[in-house]
């Protein structure tokens, strides 16, 4: 069945006591020839950025230092938003949770990645 919305899973995934792994988004909309994803995921689908700030922050507050941002595509976040939302946004929200010392992106693909990302990066303060 199809969804239109990204659907919160619950719990956070832990690698080691420091660090979280966060599905920020799922599905993908590129369709390539030799890539079953679209039609077993569905088309992109993104967290509401305030449930991810929610999480980290509440993982920071104990004692998390790191997260990774994982997904099918993550640098198709906000696409699929009415509001223009994009990962930059959701790194610059990520990088003033207090606590935090390092952000890690898991399954960002470098042909999708753009110059607004490399020099909005710069800025973050946090570990990337």
């Amino acid at each position: 069945m199809y969804q239109n919305e990204y659907v919160e899973l619950g719990n956070t995934t832990f690698t080691e006591k420091t660090r979280a792994v966060i599905k920020i988004q799922d599905g993908c909309d590129r369709f390539c020839t030799y890539c079953i994803i679209p039609y077993a995921r569905g088309r992109v689908r993104s967290r509401k950025l305030e449930n991810i700030i929610q999480e980290i922050t509440e993982n920071a507050k104990k004692g998390i230092k790191e997260v990774v941002l994982t997904g099918i595509h993550i640098a198709s976040y906000g696409k699929d938003f009415k509001e223009k939302i994009e990962l930059i946004d959701l790194l610059e929200e990520i990088d003033k949770i207090d606590g935090l010392e390092r952000i890690r992106l898991r399954f960002i693909r470098t042909k999708t990645n753009n110059r607004k990302i490399h020099t909005k990066t710069k800025k973050i303060k946090k570990d990337l």
